[in-house]
C-alpha cells in the first residue's frame, strides 16, 4: 500500500489510539505504518514503546514509529535508550527520534539543554564508525539536525564532521545519497535565518498597518 493510500486512510479515520494498537498487534507491515500515524502521541505509553521497538525490522517502520515516538511525552528518554542498543534498527529509530525533538514543536517547547545535545555530539564521533550501516546513516543525520540548531551547536557539529570525515553508508537498491555534512548545516542554517528574517519583516509591516 502507498503512503498516498495510507493518507487516505488515515484522514477517513482520524486519531484512534485503541485502532493503532490492533493495527499493530496484527503483525502486518502496512497496518503497523498506519498505526504511527493514527496513533494519538498523547496516549503512548511506555509499554507500546517498548513492545513496538522490539518488532522494528525495517527502515520504513523504523521511521514511522521515530516519527510518532518523536512527538509523544516519551521522545527523550527513549531516544537516550534507544541510541545506545546495539540493534541496528533499534538503534537508528533512536537517532531519528532525537531528529524530530530538535525539529518539532515539541521539541521547541522543551528544548533540550545544551550540554544533553553535546553528549550526543561526543557519542556520534566516537560511535559512528562502528555503528551498524542503518544507525550510522541516523546518527550522521542526527549530527546535521544538531548542528542546524546554529550558534555553538553549528560550531561544534561541524567541527566533529570534520574529525569523522567520510562516513560510507550502504542506502541499497535506492536512489538516497549521503547528505554532505557541513553543506547541509551551512544551507539549513541560512535557510532558518531568512525564513526568521522574513517572518520579522512581516510582523513589522502588520504593525505599520494597524
Amino acid at each position: 500500500m502507498s503512503y498516498a493510500d495510507l493518507g487516505k486512510l488515515t484522514k477517513k479515520i482520524g486519531t484512534d489510539h485503541a485502532l493503532a494498537r490492533g493495527l499493530w498487534a496484527s503483525g502486518v507491515h502496512d497496518a503497523r505504518v498506519l498505526a504511527t500515524m493514527i496513533g494519538d502521541p498523547g496516549e503512548l505509553t511506555a509499554k507500546d514503546c517498548n513492545a513496538w521497538i522490539g518488532e522494528v525490522d525495517n527502515d520504513i517502520l523504523s521511521g514511522a514509529l521515530a516519527g510518532f515516538v518523536g512527538n509523544s511525552p516519551h521522545a527523550r528518554a527513549r531516544a537516550k535508550q534507544w541510541t545506545r542498543s546495539k540493534h541496528e534498527f533499534v538503534a537508528s529509530t533512536g537517532w531519528t527520534v532525537l531528529i524530530h525533538l530538535t525539529r518539532s514543536e515539541a521539541g521547541q517547547e522543551e528544548r533540550m539543554q545544551q550540554a544533553e545535545l553535546e553528549s550526543y555530539l561526543e557519542r556520534i564521533e566516537t560511535g559512528i564508525d562502528k555503528a551498524p550501516n542503518r544507525a550510522r546513516y541516523s546518527m550522521k543525520n542526527a549530527l546535521i539536525s544538531i548542528g542546524s540548531l546554529g550558534g555553538a551547536l553549528q560550531r561544534q557539529a561541524v567541527a566533529a564532521a570534520k574529525r569523522i570525515g567520510k562516513v560510507e553508508i550502504d542506502h541499497g537498491d535506492t536512489a538516497c545519497k549521503t547528505l554532505d555534512a557541513l553543506s547541509t548545516i551551512a544551507k539549513t542554517v541560512a535557510h532558518r535565518k531568512d525564513m526568521a528574517a522574513r517572518r520579522a519583516k512581516k510582523k513589522v509591516a502588520r504593525r505599520g498597518r494597524g
